[in-house]
């Protein structure tokens, strides 16, 4: 592989670039990448950033080592928010996640707004009507936290504020039991949980219990991101699939398309 990349005047490396591997749905996407970048003939560096500080996302960018490795594949976190010139960078580079790249850079992301409101939908149905969110967010903006307003919003369902706790940065197993236990605790009637992640749902889900509150007979729960953990969980829980299984594929092809020159099109 790697005479055959000297040849070609390539590394025969990508870098994966995510803002850290301790969430289980990062950690799968850096799985999926690796994985898919093989068939290519490619290998993969993984890196992390320190999202939303100075050493986040545009600094990773500004000092990108193109001798070291061919393309970026950039998970963007909410917290980041990159301008047109962080992005225009001279080499190949595919953006995962939910933020807009200003068409400076190929983008794979899944509908997270259309997700939240099908999530969000799937209670109702099912006759929840006083749903709490558990990962909501005030200081910037939260595109799953859009579909549940959306949705609420087209059913004239009120969200209180006091089953909206904000979370802060952190979207932990730890955070969403504690966060349930403010929701629970503020008395507020409830009969379901919106949790933004799995790892806050398995919180809410650890607190409910602890607290002798029945799922689903009580509070019924939905979760996001359909990690492998959710299925063995005391209730198993519902949740909205991540698409991993399209993203990752797609995100290699596009940044090996670049780095080969066989894709030439604005980026979209």
């Amino acid at each position: 592989m790697s005479a055959r990349n000297l040849n070609r005047g390539r590394t025969g490396f990508i870098t994966l670039a995510v803002p850290c591997l301790t969430a289980p749905y990062l950690a799968g996407l850096a799985n999926r990448v690796i994985d898919i970048a093989r068939i290519y003939d490619y290998s993969v560096y993984v890196t992390t950033y320190a999202e939303g500080t100075s050493r986040g996302a545009a600094s990773l960018l500004r000092n990108f080592n193109a001798t070291v490795s061919d393309g970026m594949i950039l998970s963007l976190s909410e917290m980041e928010d990159l301008t047109p010139e962080d992005l225009s960078v001279d080499y190949p580079l595919v953006c995962v996640g939910a933020r807009f790249t200003h068409y400076k850079a190929d983008h794979v992301t899944p509908d997270d707004v259309q997700s939240a409101r099908l999530a969000t939908e799937y209670l109702l149905d099912r006759g929840v009507s006083r749903p709490a969110v558990v990962g909501s967010r005030t200081d910037f903006a939260q595109l799953r936290m859009r579909g549940v307003f959306e949705a609420c919003c087209d059913r004239n369902i009120a969200l209180a504020t006091e089953l909206m706790p904000n979370v802060g940065h952190d979207w932990s197993i730890g955070s969403g039991a504690r966060n349930m236990q403010r929701i629970i605790d503020s008395g507020v009637p409830f009969d379901g949980v919106i949790a933004l992640n799995d790892q806050l749902a398995m919180g809410a889900l650890s607190t409910l219990a602890a607290n002798g509150i029945s799922v689903p007979d009580q509070v019924q729960v939905i979760g996001f991101d359909n990690n492998e953990e959710s299925a063995y969980f005391q209730p198993p829980l519902t949740t909205m699939d991540s698409c991993l299984d399209w993203i990752a594929p797609t995100a290699v092809s596009r940044i090996i398309d670049r780095i080969s020159g066989s894709r030439v099109l604005q980026p979209e």
